[in-house]
């Protein structure tokens, strides 16, 4: 095989590998959303809800960002490892929600109602350390009157 031939080739495989290497990062946080989430169900002030569990920092960070609705009595639950101040956006959100906070006791610490996707680049924060947070629809917390100091209730718990 003549030296041309054989450079001619390793170009094309650099080229074909460049292109999926490219392809796999553009797509992972589209195949992340699609990936298998644990669900849960949550019960605050007699309200059952379920829950999609994001318990990976790749999770948590694309949380519901890129999707288009969040429908009735569904949610996300972020899970840390230990409780803390965390911070939340609506970068790349569709539609705005409400966020509850609560600690490692599953008492509710902190709410944020009606959060605006136009609000980013704002982020939204605890008054104190949370160690879950639950995005849910716009109006769920003044719907169901849920308030600071409740219990809430975690799959079996």
């Amino acid at each position: 095989m003549s030296k041309l031939k054989i450079l001619f080739l390793i170009i094309v495989v650099i080229i074909l590998v460049f292109s999926f290497v490219k392809f796999l990062n553009k797509n992972i946080p589209a195949l992340e959303k699609n990936s298998i989430y644990q669900t849960t169900q949550i019960k605050i002030s007699e309200k059952l809800i379920t829950v999609k569990i994001s318990d990976t920092e790749t999770k948590r960070e694309l949380g519901l960002s890129g999707r288009q609705s969040l429908p009735t009595d569904t949610g996300m639950l972020f899970v840390f490892d230990q409780p803390g101040i965390y911070p939340f956006w609506m970068k790349e959100m569709n539609f705005p929600i409400d966020i509850i906070w609560f600690d490692a006791d599953k008492k509710i610490i902190d709410l944020s109602e009606n959060l605006s996707p136009q609000s980013f680049p704002k982020s939204f924060s605890p008054k104190s350390p949370a160690q879950f947070v639950l995005e849910v629809p716009a109006n769920f917390i003044i719907e169901n009157q849920i308030k600071i100091g409740e219990k809430v209730f975690v799959g079996d718990s």
